[in-house]
């Protein structure tokens, strides 16, 4: 999805778009589109989370703050009316000014309004989605450990953020980084990604055939293993904008690996459902531009 996708869909989903004809096109995607249908899940599974939060109340001192500041601005003064205008009487006393509609100039104020608030709306989604994210992660963190630890042992992992060493410190950063030397295929993209997530991070083997065979863990390797047209998304703030352009929030894993033989990054995220793990495959192309580049995305079963 295009980040203008991604804000019409937001538009639908607080009812933005009720009683237009978009409101029909969008629920037509939501329909046959699986991609369209993930997102909303997401967009509606946020709303319900941030609706069970409790009021926050604005802190007193800063109530007085503001009050004492409104209280020391003078009083609005009416605005002078031209002469000709103050002169005009009926038989009811003075004429007020006149202004007329001009219907254009009302369409424009209306739609001006509508993206304001749409774009105050997608950030406080776009905030929302990285709070709800980051609890994601925990669970997914916890889960994948727990093929080889205990659940204490693996809850303590995830809390000290120990599922890589290559933990950035930029928002949108991976909670694990991979190079797994597995060589993705679009049908298997899904179990291959459960399969990695299981492994070692940053390491790599020579690329394998889908299969069965891609369930043994890499042998590990230097940071000269990561794919040379990928190396690029190595960068944080490039990583970044790579996830923006897809759409993604927080991931939980990427690996620079290839799909069908081409360079991929391989970007495991947390679905709007906490028993599946969305996978996104992007080309070496991902974020140039503000273009996703998306060559493939399935759902699994964490």
């Amino acid at each position: 999805m295009t980040p203008s996708e991604l804000d019409q869909l937001a538009d639908y989903a607080e009812g933005l778009l009720d009683g237009t004809p978009d409101a029909d096109v969008v629920a037509g995607r939501i329909a046959d589109d699986q991609e369209w249908a993930d997102a909303y899940r997401q967009l509606t599974a946020v709303t319900t989370a941030l609706g069970d939060l409790p009021d926050v109340s604005m802190p007193d001192d800063v109530a007085m703050r503001l009050d004492a500041a409104l209280a020391a601005e003078p009083p609005l003064q009416p605005t002078a009316q031209p002469a000709a205008r103050a002169a005009e009487t009926d038989e009811d006393g003075p004429a007020g000014p006149w202004v007329a509609s001009d219907p254009s100039t009302d369409r424009l104020s209306a739609q001006r309004a509508r993206r304001e608030r749409a774009t105050r709306i997608g950030q406080w989604i776009a905030a929302a989605a990285a709070v709800v994210a980051i609890g994601f992660c925990g669970v997914s963190v916890v889960r994948s450990n727990a093929l080889n630890s205990d659940d204490s042992a693996t809850t303590s992992s995830a809390g000290d953020s120990k599922a890589g060493p290559s933990v950035l410190s930029a928002p949108s950063a991976p909670r694990s980084v991979h190079v797994s030397g597995i060589s993705y295929s679009v049908g298997e993209l899904g179990p291959q990604a459960r399969a990695m997530l299981s492994g070692p991070t940053e390491a790599a083997a020579s690329p394998r055939a889908p299969g069965p065979s891609t369930e043994a863990a890499p042998a590990p390797a230097s940071s000269a293993a990561y794919p040379a047209a990928l190396r690029r998304l190595r960068d944080p703030a490039e990583l970044a904008g790579c996830l923006g352009a897809l759409g993604l929030g927080e991931p939980l894993a990427v690996d620079y690996a290839t799909l069908e033989g081409a360079p991929a990054i391989v970007i495991v995220t947390p679905d709007a459902d906490p028993n599946q793990l969305v996978v996104v495959a992007a080309g070496a192309d991902c974020g140039v531009g503000g273009a996703g580049d998306e060559r493939a995305r399935a759902t699994v079963a964490r």
